[in-house]
C-alpha cells in the first residue's frame, strides 16, 4: 500500500489532490487547520470535487485540542493539560463522534 503524508492541506487544490489519491487506493494522512472535526468535514464538503470522491476518499477525521485540567497540578507548580481527541467517521450510517482523553503535562 502506498502512503502519502501531507503537512498542510489548507488550500482547495491540495485537498482535492489528497482526495483523488485516497480514492485511487492510497492511504493519505494530512493536516488541515480547523477548530473541530465537523468544521473539517464542512471544508471538504465545500470542495468542487464529485460527491462520490468525497464519500469514498474520506474515511476518518481526527481532531485534537488541549484543554486545562480541572484539578490543580501536584508538586512543582506544573501546569497540566488534557488532550481531547474527536474522531468523526463520515462514511458511517450514523455519525459517530467519540472523545478520547489522554493526560499530558506541559
Amino acid at each position: 500500500m502506498e502512503v502519502i503524508a501531507a503537512d498542510d492541506l489548507n488550500n482547495a487544490a491540495d485537498l482535492a489532490f489528497a482526495l483523488r489519491a485516497a480514492v485511487s487506493g492510497r492511504l493519505v494522512l494530512g493536516e488541515l487547520e480547523s477548530d473541530s472535526a465537523r468544521e473539517t468535514l464542512a471544508i471538504v464538503l465545500r470542495l468542487s470535487e464529485p460527491a462520490r470522491s468525497k464519500r469514498d476518499g474520506l474515511k476518518l477525521i481526527i481532531n485534537q485540542r488541549l484543554g486545562a485540567l480541572s484539578r490543580p497540578a501536584k508538586g512543582r507548580h506544573l501546569r497540566q493539560a488534557i488532550g481531547v481527541f474527536t474522531l468523526l467517521s463520515p462514511g458511517a450510517q450514523r455519525e459517530k463522534i467519540e472523545d478520547y482523553r489522554c493526560h499530558s503535562r506541559l
